[in-house]
C-alpha cells in the first residue's frame, strides 16, 4: 500500500462513519449488500450498490452507499467503482464538503492524483478537510513531473510562507512510508502544525509501527484528541486511551455518538465492563436512533455477565426501533437459545429468514435449535446457494466442505472445491478435503496425492500425519514413519504426540519388527499413560500376539 494513502484513508473513514443505518426506501438492498460483503462476494455487492443508486434519496442514503462501495473497492483492490459512487454522490449534493472529500480520496486511491488535487483545491481548501487538501497537493506536486525539490518547495510555500523554508528536513520519498513519516514529523516542528504529527502517526500505523504512531500522540492530542486516544488504544496503552477520553468527555467537548460507542469498547477492553455497559445504556436512554450498535453491545455485555433476561429485554427494545435488523435478530435468537426458549428462538429465526432471505444465519441458528439430519441438510442447502454466488469466500467454502464431508456427500464436496479453487486457487485446507473425499471413495493413491499437496502448502503437523497414515495403508512403512516422525516433532500437545508415536508403532508391527514396535508403544505410554490403544498393543506384542 502506498503510505500516502494511509493518512488519507483515515480521513475518508472518518467521513463514512456518520449517518444512520436504516432508511426505509432501500433498506433491503443495503442488507443484501452487507450480506454479500460479509460473504466476500464483492462483485455481487458492487452490482447491488449500483442498483441502489436510483433509490438513494437523501445525503444519508448516499453516505451509506459510499461506505459500502469503499468496503467493496478495498476488498477488490479496484477503486474505480468507488470513484463512480463518489461522483454520483458529489453530483447529487455538490455543496457538501464530505462528499467532495470522498471523491478526492477515491481519485487519489485509484491513482488519479491530478483529479484528486483538482477537487480538493476547489472544494476542500479552507474547510475541515484542509489536511486532506494539503496531502493531495503534495502528492500532485511530486507526481506531476516537478520531482522532490519542486514538491517540497511548493509544500513549504503553501503550508507556511513565513516558516523559513524546509531546509534540513529529510528527503521526501513517497515510496518509503517511514521516510515520509519522518519528513512529516520534522515538518510539523518546522511549521508548528500539529496536524502533520497526526499524519505521520497514521503513516506509521499504516506500515505496522503502532508504537511509533502512539508515541506521537502527545504531540497532537490537543488538536486531535480522538485519533490520539484510538492510536494509544491500538498500541496497547489502554489506560492512557481511557484517561484521555475521560478528560475529553468530562470537559464537555463535543464527542459524537459513534465516538461514545468506541469509548465503550475501549472501557470494556480495559476491564471496565460495568462502565462500558453504563455508556451503552446512556446512549440508549438518549433516544438517538442513529444505529443499533448500543443495543447489541449492551446485550453482549449482559450476556457475558450472565444476565440473559436483561440482555433479551435490551435487544427487544432495539428491535422495536430496528425491526428487521439482522444483527439484533441473530443476537435475540442466540439469547433465546441460551435461555432454553426454543419456541421463541424458532419464531425469531423465521423473522430473520423473512427479513433476510439470502442470509445464512437463519439456517445456522435453526440447525443449532433443532439439530438432526433434516436441519443439517437444510443448512447445507442454504450454504450452497450462498457459496456458489461468491465461491471465493474461503471461510464459507471451508465450513461447507466440512459439512459435506461429514455427510459423505463427496460429489457435492468436489463441486464446492472445484468452484473455490477456480476462484481463489488451491489452499492447504482444500487439498486436505480433497484427500478426505478420496479416502471416503476408497482411493488411497489419490488421497496420498492430495495430502502431499496439503503438506507442501502448509507445515501443519496434521497434514504430515495424514500422509504417513496413507503411506502405511499403501504398505510404504519406512516412508510413512518419516512423515509420522515429522508430525510428532511438531506436536505441542503431549497426548497428540503420544498418539502419533503409537501410529509409528503400528507401522513397525506391519513391517514385522515387534521389538521396535514394543519400544515405540512404551514410549507412547510414557508420554500418555491413558492411551489405551497403546496399552492393548503392548500387551498383545509382549504376549506374542499379532
Amino acid at each position: 500500500m502506498n503510505p500516502r494513502r494511509v493518512m488519507v484513508s483515515a480521513a475518508f473513514l472518518a467521513v463514512l462513519g456518520c449517518g444512520s443505518r436504516e432508511t426505509a426506501p432501500f433498506s433491503d438492498l443495503l442488507a443484501e449488500i452487507d450480506d454479500y460483503l460479509v460473504l466476500g462476494a464483492v462483485t455481487r455487492a458492487q452490482e447491488s450498490i449500483e442498483q441502489a443508486y436510483d433509490k438513494a434519496a437523501t445525503a444519508a442514503d448516499w453516505m451509506r452507499l459510499a461506505r459500502r462501495s469503499f468496503s467493496a473497492s478495498t476488498a477488490a483492490g479496484d477503486y474505480g467503482p468507488l470513484v463512480k459512487t463518489a461522483k454520483f454522490a458529489f453530483e447529487e449534493f455538490p455543496g457538501r464538503t464530505d462528499f467532495s472529500a470522498i471523491l478526492a480520496w477515491a481519485y487519489a486511491r485509484s491513482g488519479d492524483s491530478r483529479r484528486a488535487y483538482r477537487v480538493s483545491r476547489e472544494y476542500l481548501d479552507g474547510t475541515e478537510w484542509q489536511s486532506l487538501a494539503d496531502e493531495l497537493f503534495l502528492s500532485s506536486a511530486t507526481g506531476a513531473g516537478g520531482g522532490e525539490d519542486a514538491g517540497l518547495e511548493a509544500f513549504g510555500a503553501r503550508a507556511s510562507a513565513s516558516s523559513g523554508g524546509l531546509s534540513g528536513i529529510s528527503r521526501y520519498r513517497p515510496d518509503l512510508g517511514r521516510d515520509e513519516a519522518v519528513f512529516l514529523s520534522e515538518a510539523a516542528v518546522r511549521l508548528a502544525e500539529p496536524r502533520l504529527f497526526l499524519d505521520a502517526a497514521l503513516i506509521y500505523a499504516g506500515i505496522g509501527e503502532i508504537e511509533a504512531a502512539a508515541g506521537l500522540a502527545v504531540r497532537f492530542e490537543r488538536t486531535s484528541p480522538l485519533p490520539a486516544a484510538y492510536l494509544l488504544y491500538d498500541s496497547g496503552r489502554t489506560d492512557e486511551a481511557v484517561s484521555l477520553l475521560k478528560r475529553l468527555i468530562d470537559a464537555g467537548d463535543s464527542v459524537s455518538f459513534n465516538d461514545m460507542l468506541v469509548y465503550a469498547d475501549i472501557l470494556h477492553a480495559d476491564g471496565e465492563a460495568s462502565a462500558a455497559l453504563a455508556v451503552c445504556r446512556d446512549l440508549i436512554a438518549s433516544g438517538r436512533t442513529e444505529t443499533w450498535l448500543p443495543y447489541a453491545n449492551a446485550a453482549a455485555l449482559l450476556r457475558v455477565s450472565g444476565s440473559v433476561d436483561s440482555a433479551i429485554e435490551i435487544v427487544s427494545s432495539g428491535l422495536a426501533l430496528f425491526p428487521s435488523n439482522r444483527e439484533l435478530l441473530v443476537e435475540l435468537a442466540r439469547l433465546q437459545i441460551a435461555s432454553g426458549r426454543t419456541d421463541s428462538a424458532l419464531a425469531t429465526v423465521n423473522s430473520l429468514r423473512a427479513a433476510h432471505p439470502t442470509a445464512s444465519d437463519a439456517a445456522y441458528l435453526e440447525f443449532e435449535i433443532r439439530g438432526g439430519q433434516a436441519a443439517r441438510r437444510r443448512l447445507i442447502t442454504t450454504l450452497k446457494e450462498v457459496f456458489f454466488a461468491g465461491p471465493e469466500n474461503a471461510m464459507l467454502a471451508r465450513n461447507l466442505a466440512s459439512l459435506l464431508a461429514g455427510e459423505r456427500n463427496y460429489a457435492d464436496l468436489e463441486a464446492v472445491l472445484d468452484a473455490y479453487e477456480r476462484a481463489a486457487g488451491v489452499a492447504a485446507w482444500s487439498a486436505f478435503y480433497r484427500g478426505l473425499g478420496a479416502v471416503g471413495r476408497n482411493d488411497p493413491k489419490a488421497a496420498l496425492d492430495h495430502f502431499m499437496a496439503a503438506a507442501e502448502l502448509s507445515d501443519d503437523r496434521r497434514h504430515l500425519f495424514n500422509v504417513g497414515v496413507v503411506l502405511s495403508a499403501l504398505s510404504e512403512q519406512r516412508e510413512a514413519r518419516k512423515y509420522l516422525r515429522g508430525a510428532a516433532a511438531l506436536a505441542d500437545d503431549p497426548r497428540e504426540r503420544a498418539r502419533i508415536i503409537f501410529e509409528i508403532a503400528r507401522t513397525l508391527v506391519r513391517e514385522g519388527d515387534a521389538s521396535a514396535a514394543i519400544r515405540e508403544a512404551k514410549y507412547a505410554l510414557d508420554i500418555d499413560p491413558e492411551l489405551s490403544e497403546a496399552r492393548v498393543l503392548l500387551y498383545e506384542l509382549e504376549a506374542g500376539g499379532n
